[in-house]
């Protein structure tokens, strides 16, 4: 399943909530606008690692960026 997510500076939100569902892989491709005023970049990138993502594509903005990510595990 792929999801898209684009939720205004909501990201980190999203992927807590989510975190159980994420780690077992329910959905194993996403293409996230993650907002770097409002998110810290480290942090979240790192979450996303411990979840089993690995960041495929970025196309980084001046605001946000743009995400492909798919779960490895």
């Amino acid at each position: 399943m792929i999801a898209k997510i684009d939720i205004e500076g909501a990201e980190v939100e999203f992927v807590k909530g989510g975190e159980k569902s994420l780690s077992r892989g329910c959905i194993n491709r996403m293409v996230m606008e993650v907002h770097k005023r409002v998110v810290n970049l480290s942090g979240f990138y790192n979450k996303l690692k411990e979840l089993g993502f690995r960041v495929n594509y970025k196309i980084s903005g001046y605001e946000t960026d743009i995400i492909y990510v798919i779960h490895i595990r």
